[in-house]
């Protein structure tokens, strides 16, 4: 018995030390995988763009008159074309068929439509000092920096709500035409057709100012209604009044009071980048336009010519005489009617 406990117990050890061979000689097992690393995150959307915004303007003349036609129809263009990247773009909507010319501001103020290409000598009963517009000696550039423009722009948001953006750079802007011949700057007896811009010359010379609508010129002067007109340097050809004008008379004198103006609450609601774009376009059409009008005064030339209207030119001490005149009555008007443009006077004239 002895022999076989021994026995079993020898056996034993020897299947424990096999076991523990065996198990020794089997491979480490394999590490567990790395964890795979977490996803980059996703990039965040890119901001979208200001919402897109049409705006509507109406213009104080027609669309085919040289006034609207290189000017108003350019800048719209040059809106639509780079305000893409803004998503702002402008629509026509047409002219005095739509709101009365005198009529134009206050339809803009009312929010009837966003933009107006118009004047400040049609909305004078609303802008009084606004008239002064015409009187100034600076470039509209020049008008940014010396203060003028905040003025004015100021006097428009109080009393229209309106945003006054540019005007054109447009010198020697208004001249008179007539039906007789006078060579000095004398309108004694005559009956001019005017606007509030030029009124207050006619009397200074001796004239009796007639107030009528552009359309109504024509047959004025066909019925010998008036004797002459005052009218922008350019133009004339495109409602005809060539056919019925004698004579051009005297200097050019004042500047272009025709710009672009905004409903200020509709301007206040855009995006800052579309206000920055409009803005920008504004400060590129007032330089730009310059050299559209030196062709548009060359081109004129020879219309008058070709349809016999003979230029009167002053002796230089005469057209001294008319230009300190013209400059001298109106600030006069303006100032009687709206003491604070005194204000914008000391911001315009040159140094």
């Amino acid at each position: 018995m002895k022999k076989w406990g021994l026995a079993i117990g020898i056996f034993m050890v020897l299947v424990l030390v096999l076991t523990l061979t065996l198990a020794c000689a089997q491979p480490a097992p394999a590490p567990a995988p790395a964890p795979k690393p977490a996803p980059a995150p996703a990039p965040a959307p890119a901001p979208a763009g200001p919402k897109p915004v049409e705006l509507t303007m109406w213009s104080a003349w027609a669309p085919n008159t040289w006034t609207t036609k290189p000017y108003m129809h350019w800048f719209i263009e040059r809106v639509n074309t780079g305000g893409k990247a803004v998503n702002i773009s402008i629509k026509y909507i047409g002219g005095p068929e739509v709101f009365p010319t005198m009529e134009g501001m206050e339809s803009l103020r009312k929010g009837l439509v966003d933009a107006a290409y118009t004047t400040t000598v049609y909305h004078v009963g609303l802008v009084p000092a606004g008239d002064a517009m015409k009187l100034s000696r600076l470039q509209p550039w020049d008008e940014r920096t010396s203060g003028a423009y905040d003025m004015m722009n100021k006097w428009h948001q109080e009393k229209t709500n309106s945003f006054y953006s540019w005007r054109l750079p447009h010198d020697g802007y208004f001249t008179f035409y007539l039906q007789v011949e006078r060579d000095k700057p004398d309108m004694k007896g005559l009956k001019i057709r005017t606007t509030p811009a030029y009124a207050p010359v006619i009397k200074a010379l001796g004239g009796t100012p007639i107030s009528t609508t552009p359309d109504e010129v024509y047959t004025a002067l066909e019925r010998k209604m008036v004797d002459g007109y005052g009218w922008p340097v350019v133009g004339i050809a495109d409602r005809k009044w060539e056919e019925v004008t004698k004579f051009k008379w005297g200097p050019p004198f004042y500047t272009s009071p025709t710009g672009v103006w905004y409903n200020l609450t509709k301007w206040n609601s855009l995006d800052p980048k579309q206000r920055d774009f409009l803005t920008k376009m504004a400060m590129d059409a007032e330089r730009d336009a310059l050299a559209m009008w030196e062709n548009d005064k060359k081109s004129e030339v020879d219309v008058l010519a070709k349809a016999g209207i003979k230029h009167i030119k002053f002796s230089p001490a005469d057209e001294k005489m008319f230009l300190d005149l013209a400059y001298e009555e109106g600030w006069k008007d303006v100032i009687s009617k709206a003491p604070e443009a005194a204000q914008y006077r000391a911001l315009v004239e040159k140094k």
